[in-house]
């Protein structure tokens, strides 16, 4: 089943699904068939996109392993609450994330997370490497005053049991000086 969408501001709704999928079947492409078998993602966001009214600052994660895939995300909205939404998907279905908790480096890129889930052991998940990062364009073209500035890391990643795998972070806070 999907995620409920977050909207911390009900003034300035912003409907924001994101999921883990177990995807199996085929694709052909120009006439080449290629078995699918494995993890993924989808990410989908629609309506108001003023984020800067509503987001203080976030956190979320979408990674694969080769038996589990996890799409999450924390949220701290401009009114103080905080919200943590998301699914770990594996071979026995879609478990719920009731909790996540984030450790950064010196520069705040991310190092290791903790996601609690609502049945199962908490995944603590660490950074093996950062093979890039780009800015997220959020918002207004140009705007004066509080403005989301918000980048994703694509990693490779360890979990504590030692499967390693893949994906990205998207972190992002609202710049608050103009």
């Amino acid at each position: 089943s999907a995620p409920k969408a977050f909207s911390l501001d009900a003034e300035h709704p912003l409907h924001h699904y994101q999921r883990s999928a177990r995807v199996t079947g085929t694709l052909t492409v120009h006439g080449r068939t290629v078995e699918v078998d494995g993890f993924g993602y989808r990410d989908r966001t629609w309506g108001f996109r003023e984020e800067s009214a509503s987001v203080q600052e976030y956190y979320g994660c979408m990674w694969v392993f080769p038996d589990v895939s996890v799409s999450a995300i924390r949220l701290l909205g401009q009114d103080g609450h905080t919200a943590t939404i998301g699914h770990v998907c594996d071979a026995n279905g879609t478990v719920p994330v009731t909790g996540m908790t984030i450790v950064r480096d010196a520069a705040g890129l991310f190092r290791s997370t903790r996601i609690d889930r609502k049945e199962g052991d908490p995944l603590e998940v660490s950074l093996v490497e950062r093979h890039g990062t780009f800015w997220c364009p959020m918002g207004l073209d140009e705007q004066a005053g509080p403005t989301l500035s918000a980048y994703d890391e694509w990693h490779s990643l360890r979990r504590a049991d030692g499967v390693e795998g893949f994906g990205l972070l998207e972190q992002g806070i609202t710049r608050q000086l103009h």
